[in-house]
C-alpha cells in the first residue's frame, strides 16, 4: 500500500531501511512505513538507518539502535560514524576506536585520529605518525609516516622528512621517498615534482616523463597539458609530446576538442594537435558537448566543433 506521513511531524525524513526519521519540537524518532511511531521520539539528534542500524544521541553522548529501538552499542561515546566494512568508527574522550555490530570494541580506542573502513583499510593517527590498520586493528601500512594520502587506484602517497612517495594496498613501496611533492593517481598515471619540475609516474613507480616541466596537468582524452620554457603543448600517455610546446596558453581537452591561445588570439586544436578552428577569437571557451561560446571584439557567439556559427555575434 502507499505510504503514509502524518502531518503532525516537523520534518519527516524518506524511508531508509524500512524506517523514516521524524522530528517534532526538535526530538527526533523513527516511524515505519505505515506511519506508526516504532521508535519514540526521544532523541536530541539522529540519523537514517543503514545497514539495520542507525546513530542517535541523547544529551552530548552517541550510539547504535538497531530497527526495534534497541541499544546496540550504548550511548556512550562523542562520535558514532556508520559501519562499514562490518565495523563503526567510534571515539570517546578523544580516542578513536572500532566496534563491531554486537557493540564490541573490536579495535581499542587509542588513536588520535580514524576514518571509516574502506576496502578492509582504515587510516589513524597515532601520536603524531599516520598510517592504515586493516580490520582485526593490525598495521596495514606501517604507522609511521607525517601523513598518508586516502586510496586512489588501490595506491597511497605518504609523507615523511619532507619527502613523499608511493605505497600500495599491501603495504609495498611503489616508489621511495624521494620526491618533494605527489598527487593522487588518477587512473594509472600520478604527477611528481622534484626539485621544482613537474613529469608523470605508473602505478608501477616508473617514471613516464623526464621530470623537467615547469607545469603540468592530469590527463584528459589521453592527453595532458605540459609547460617549458613558458610554452604549452600535450603529452600522451607514454610522454610523447604529441603536440608541440608552441602556445602562449593552452586548456585541457573536452572531448576531442581544447582551446588554444597565440599571440591574443584563441582557435581550437583536435587530439593530433590539428588547429581545427582557427586562432582567430578573442577568447574563447571549452565545449560543452556539441557547441562552445566564443569572442570576437567584445561581441560573444556560438559555434559548433566544425566553427560554423551557431548562434551569431551580439
Amino acid at each position: 500500500g502507499a505510504e503514509v506521513k502524518p502531518l503532525k511531524y516537523d520534518e519527516v525524513w524518506p524511508l531508509s531501511n524500512q524506517r523514516a526519521r521524524v522530528k517534532i519540537n526538535n526530538k527526533y524518532g523513527y516511524i515505519d512505513r505505515r506511519g506508526v511511531e516504532v521508535i519514540s521520539l526521544k532523541y536530541d539528534k539522529a540519523k537514517d538507518f543503514s545497514e539495520g542500524l542507525a546513530s542517535v544521541k541523547i544529551n552530548s553522548k552517541w550510539g547504535l539502535i538497531n530497527r526495534d529501538g534497541v541499544e546496540v552499542i550504548p550511548l556512550s561515546y562523542d562520535e558514532v560514524h556508520s559501519f562499514s566494512e562490518e565495523r563503526s568508527l567510534v571515539k570517546k574522550e578523544s580516542k578513536y576506536g572500532y566496534v563491531d555490530k554486537n557493540g564490541m570494541e573490536v579495535i581499542p580506542l587509542k588513536f588520535d585520529f580514524g576514518e571509516s573502513f574502506s576496502g578492509k583499510h582504515a587510516k589513524v593517527k597515532f601520536g603524531t605518525n599516520w598510517g592504515y590498520i586493516d580490520e582485526n586493528g593490525l598495521e596495514a601500512i606501517p604507522i609511521k609516516y607525517d601523513f598518508v594520502s586516502s586510496f586512489s587506484e588501490g595506491i597511497v602517497w605518504v609523507a615523511l622528512n619532507g619527502k613523499y612517495g608511493f605505497i600500495d594496498y599491501y603495504g609495498r613501496e611503489i616508489t621511495s621517498l624521494k620526491y618533494d611533492y605527489t598527487f593522487d593517481f588518477l587512473g594509472d598515471r600520478a604527477i611528481v615534482k622534484l626539485n621544482g619540475k613537474y613529469g608523470f609516474i605508473d602505478h608501477y613507480g616508473r617514471e613516464i616523463t623526464s621530470l623537467k616541466y615547469n607545469y603540468i596537468e592530469n590527463f584528459s582524452s589521453d592527453r595532458a597539458v605540459v609547460k617549458l620554457g613558458g610554452k604549452y603543448g600535450y603529452i600522451d600517455k607514454t610522454g610523447y609530446e604529441v603536440i608541440p610546446l608552441k602556445y602562449d596558453n593552452v586548456k585541457s581537452f573536452s572531448g576531442n576538442r581544447a582551446v588554444v591561445n597565440l599571440n591574443g588570439k584563441y582557435g581550437f586544436i583536435d587530439l593530433a594537435g590539428h588547429e581545427v578552428i582557427p586562432l582567430k577569437y578573442d577568447n574563447a571557451f571549452d565545449f560543452d558537448n556539441r557547441f562552445a561560446r566564443v569572442v570576437i571584439n567584445s561581441k560573444w557567439g556560438t559555434i559548433d566543433k566544425l566553427g560554423q556559427v551557431i548562434v551569431p555575434f551580439e
